[in-house]
């Protein structure tokens, strides 16, 4: 299996990214599952979960006091904004949930690497590539890190556009993440539920089954399968994306530019 552990949609502050497009295009992409791990909202991911079973690992990207990033993957509920890293930690635990270190020798957003020696025994999995990430160095120190200490690596776009999306990925033994009803993870519901209306909160009950495989295998710009050769299932109930959409407008204060990644 192809996931792609880290993106974000339109429930981040800083993404106009419509969800369903941004389904759309993870399997355009040849993606089986992704991890919506929008900043310090989990509502948009929930829904997601909601309408493509087995497809979606619900994640958040927590900003705790430290002003550095954790993610928490297979969450229920929300973790508030300015959290403590450790306590952020915990409560990702008593979900049920993976602790996952994103960008973590970043300036800024991973602190350096500040929070780790605080945080060590409780971290799940590490972002070992990130295809944001400008300068290779912190990627190749981040493998790094976690090799020295058996942590099982991820790798994801970090993706804001629908352009990025898939740009890294890990390659997983197939798992079925426990599904909420009698639909089983690669079937669709019969009809599609109505796209997001302001991100509104839906409940979802969707728990792991499988710990991450700590191999890494890093790709970028895989090729682009042709959509005939996805699952009538899919396709039937997938948006149409451009191949090649354009960026959202430069008018949006909210979009921060985005560099390709160096890799």
């Amino acid at each position: 299996m192809k996931i792609d552990m880290h993106l974000h949609t339109c429930g981040s502050f800083d993404c106009l990214t419509d969800p369903h497009a941004l389904v759309a295009r993870a399997l355009e992409r040849g993606l089986d599952a992704i991890c919506v791990t929008d900043h310090n909202e989990i509502d948009v991911a929930l829904e997601l979960s909601r309408a493509y079973p087995g497809r979606i690992i619900v994640g958040e990207e927590v900003k705790t006091a430290e002003s550095v990033d954790i993610i928490g993957l297979f969450l229920t509920e929300r973790i508030p904004k300015g959290t403590p890293a450790r306590e952020t930690c915990e409560r990702i635990h008593e979900q049920g949930g993976l602790v996952y270190v994103p960008h973590p020798f970043a300036g800024g957003k991973g602190g350096g690497g500040k929070i780790l020696a605080g945080i060590e025994d409780l971290i799940d999995a590490f972002e070992g590539f990130n295809a944001r990430i400008h300068d290779p160095a912190l990627n190749e120190r981040a493998v790094a890190w976690g090799r020295e200490r058996d942590i099982p690596l991820g790798a994801g776009s970090d993706a804001h556009t629908l352009r990025a999306i898939g740009r890294a990925w890990v390659e997983l033994p197939p798992f079925e993440p426990e599904p909420p009803s009698e639909i089983r993870p690669n079937e669709l519901p019969p009809e599609p539920p109505p796209p997001p209306t302001d991100c509104a909160k839906i409940p979802r009950d969707i728990s792991p089954s499988v710990v991450i495989d700590p191999l890494l295998l890093t790709k970028t710009d895989p090729p682009l399968p042709p959509l005939s050769e996805l699952p009538l299932s899919d396709r039937s109930r997938l948006p149409v994306v451009p191949a090649d959409p354009p960026e959202p407008p430069t008018l949006c204060a909210k979009m921060p530019c985005e560099t390709l990644p160096r890799v």
